[in-house]
């Protein structure tokens, strides 16, 4: 609640599956379009904030000038990107390879199985349903690599670029939730 305001205002969550690249400075390059998501988080405890008609008038208006899907499973789905990018982002920036490496290396396979499962164990302590439809989180990781296949991740361009990655904000994420949930 804002200082001085007397209802509570939505914060939304977005996430995309959209391909950019920054070729060179000050450009960006679309390398693969896909679907954003739109939603407010935990839609169970923030249900009155989806009936008011602010909330609905922001929705009609974002979906009037975006390619927007609108979803009350918007924790599930940020937590399913967060999967693939623990795990895909990390292999390639280590070894310098494009995302359809984590595919189509044999030599990757045991790691990604491993951290894949320590992932979902995670994931059900958090009481998170992963959106995987009928795969295995391995299955699913697999598919976005492979439909990524020549695509360079955000870690291993900040790698090259010699600039900060996100392992922290991605991994260390997961391990601190995991340290918390099995420690509690």
């Amino acid at each position: 609640q804002l200082q001085g305001e007397s209802h509570l205002m939505p914060v939304f969550q977005g996430l995309t599956y959209t391909g950019v690249s920054r070729p060179e400075e000050y450009m960006a390059q679309i390398n693969g379009l896909g679907k954003t998501f739109v939603g407010i988080p935990n839609p169970q405890e923030n249900h009155e904030m989806l009936l008011t008609k602010d909330v609905s008038g922001i929705l009609e208006e974002l979906a009037s000038r975006l390619d927007v899907t609108f979803t009350d499973g918007i924790d599930s789905m940020m937590w399913t990107k967060l999967l693939v990018n623990t795990i895909i982002n990390p292999i390639t920036s280590l070894l310098d390879l494009p995302n359809g490496s984590v595919a189509t290396e044999k030599r990757f396979q045991g790691i990604l199985s491993s951290a894949c499962k320590e992932f979902e164990k995670v994931a059900r302590k958090e009481k998170v349903d992963l959106q995987l439809g009928d795969e295995t989180a391995a299955e699913f990781v697999i598919r976005v690599a492979t439909n990524t296949n020549s695509n360079i991740s955000s870690m291993l361009n900040d790698v090259r670029e010699g600039n900060q990655t996100e392992i922290e904000a991605l991994n260390g994420y997961i391990i601190r939730r995991g340290t918390y949930v099995f420690t509690i």
